[in-house]
């Protein structure tokens, strides 16, 4: 699951790619620019604690230190699945921690996403929108599946979202994009990505999505937006208190 929140200032200009040849994979705090347009996160789950979302990230966090890992460790993590490839340590030596994906207890963490952008741009930023992209509809679950745990997460973020799009309509600001039939049934995909794609394409050449599309593009221009505060409130999240200064 992918999101993405864009504030009136990041749309203002956008920044330049950063391409890097390099035969080590540099850290991911010093990768990018310490820029607000540039910020970039990607969720974990220490091993011992599975009801926590943590952020690997390339910027400075108020409220939570941010391990200073490599960017093909901090991938080697978010795909650390049980079942699939096993957890990895990270952290200096003597206190490695085991961590994996947070896949299975925030396989959507759009509401964990909001309140990062809370903590570290503060309550009054303006959002222009916010664009969630799902892994795609599994499948219903029932009793007799044997991969009914990792279909039970997929269901779970369908159900979120849609907890989601009902409490921010009224904003105008929550957008969604997840492929909605064609995946049905997990691991079948795993070597035959073609497949993915052919049913991936036939999603996005619907109106709906690409309606999705243009609202986003549009959005990304247009004057105003809706303040974090607001949307937290809408939410009913509750956000620890961070020093701004």
């Amino acid at each position: 699951m992918h999101a993405t929140c864009h504030t009136q200032s990041e749309c203002r200009t956008s920044p330049r790619p950063v391409h890097r040849r390099c035969t080590s994979s540099p850290q991911l705090l010093t990768i990018y620019p310490t820029d607000a347009r540039n910020h970039r996160a990607l969720c974990y789950s220490p091993t011992a604690r599975l009801d926590s979302c943590k952020f690997f990230r390339n910027y400075r966090s108020p409220t939570q230190v941010t391990q200073n890992v490599t960017v093909l460790e901090a991938l080697r993590v978010t795909w650390a699945i049980p079942g699939m490839l096993p957890t990895v340590s990270i952290g200096p030596k003597g206190l490695e921690e085991p961590v994996m994906s947070a896949g299975n207890g925030f396989g959507n963490p759009i509401r964990e996403v909001i309140k990062e952008a809370y903590q570290v741009f503060g309550a009054k930023t303006q959002i222009l929108y916010i664009l969630n992209i799902g892994s795609g509809f599994r499948g219903v679950v029932n009793l007799d599946d044997g991969n009914n745990v990792l279909q039970g997460a997929s269901m779970d973020c369908d159900r979120l979202a849609r907890d989601v799009t009902r409490n921010l309509a009224r904003l105008r600001i929550y957008y969604r994009l997840s492929v909605d039939r064609g995946l049905e049934g997990w691991g079948a995909f795993r070597t035959d990505f073609g497949v993915m794609k052919s049913h991936v394409d036939e999603y996005l050449g619907r109106d709906e999505p690409s309606s999705v599309i243009d609202h986003c593009i549009a959005a990304s221009v247009r004057e105003g937006g809706v303040s974090l505060d607001k949307i937290c409130e809408s939410l009913a999240l509750v956000v620890p208190l961070a020093d701004f200064s």
